[in-house]
């Protein structure tokens, strides 16, 4: 006899997984009465595009921005992202200029703002476009190496090989 799940709410079910995968702890209870091993997160972009899209929406826009961050490669699969510029790289991995940068809106509006962004890769796109917003949501936050691997591999570097050195060092070697 196959073992049954008690999911709850469609809408407790995603919160849950997606407080699992932000906070590295397992689902709770609530979200999965079984014996079975919590959800992967590749059961999340194996999700119908419509729900995948729909847990998304309910993401707040710095949720969002770290999570793109962190499944960068896997969401331009899913959300049909573009190719990373060589300049929008840098200005996620490298860390920040001396000098302040400010955005000229309080956080709270601009989360309103992004909040009437429908498609989440539009507020993905305004993320990382805007260094400024960026660094608001990141906080003094440093990406991993696996993370700086992920976004260079999805980086459209130079004909002439000049990152050769930034892959090693995202490989492992230097």
């Amino acid at each position: 006899m196959p073992m049954r799940l008690h999911l709850g709410s469609p809408l407790a079910f995603a919160k849950g997984l997606l407080d699992s995968i932000f906070t590295r702890h397992p689902p709770s209870p609530a979200m999965a009465t079984s014996s079975t091993a919590p959800p992967k997160l590749s059961a999340l972009f194996n999700l119908p595009p419509e729900i995948f899209l729909l847990i998304l929406s309910y993401l707040r826009p710095g949720d969002l921005l770290k999570f793109a961050l962190t499944t960068y490669p896997q969401l331009q699969v899913k959300l049909n992202l573009g190719y990373l510029s060589i300049r929008t790289f840098h200005r996620l991995v490298l860390p920040p200029p001396n000098i302040a940068l400010n955005w000229p809106l309080p956080m709270e509006l601009t989360d309103q703002i992004l909040g009437y962004l429908l498609d989440p890769s539009d507020v993905i796109a305004f993320c990382f476009t805007h260094r400024a917003v960026y660094l608001q949501y990141m906080g003094n936050e440093t990406l991993d190496r696996e993370t700086v691997a992920g976004l260079c591999s999805v980086t459209r570097l130079p004909v002439d090989g000049g990152l050769r050195a930034l892959r090693n060092w995202t490989s492992g070697g230097r």
